[in-house]
Formats: structure tokens, C-alpha cells, sequence
């Protein structure tokens, strides 16, 4: 029964977080990992959880510097 519960808050959990397109990456972040962290370690889980996420939330609203692959050039030998 317990892990009926568990499962079904999950879902809940993550079907809100995919719908929620208005909200920031960092507030679904920290919600999603308070919910997680609380079904893991409790009330204590809850806060590192929800501060874990918004961390990882933050970052991933960060623009990324693209990468360029540059054309390897032979060395030329020292004579």
C-alpha cells in the first residue's frame, strides 16, 4: 500500500511539473526535488532535495556557450 502511495504522488508529482510551462525551471526544481527528497529522508530530504533542485533548475536556465568543433590542422615539422 505504501508503495502504491509513493508511486501515485510521483506521477502526480511529475505530470505537474511537465505541465507547468509558465513556471520557471527553478521553481518546478525545487518542487519536484522537495517531493522526492521527502518520500526518500523524510522532512530533512524535503530541504536538501528542494535546495538540490533549484540549484540544478537554475543551471539548466543558464544559456550555454555552444561549442565549436575546429578543423584538426597536421603540425608541420621543425626542421
Amino acid at each position: 500500500m505504501r508503495k502504491l502511495l509513493i508511486l501515485a504522488t510521483s506521477l502526480m508529482a511529475f505530470s505537474a511539473a511537465t505541465g507547468a510551462s509558465a513556471q520557471s525551471n527553478t521553481t518546478v526544481g525545487v518542487g519536484t526535488g522537495a517531493v522526492t527528497g521527502a518520500f526518500i529522508a523524510g522532512p530533512i530530504g524535503a530541504v536538501v532535495g528542494g535546495v538540490a533542485g533549484g540549484f540544478i533548475g537554475a543551471a539548466s536556465e543558464a544559456p550555454r556557450r555552444r561549442h565549436t568543433r575546429r578543423a584538426h590542422r597536421p603540425r608541420r615539422p621543425a626542421y
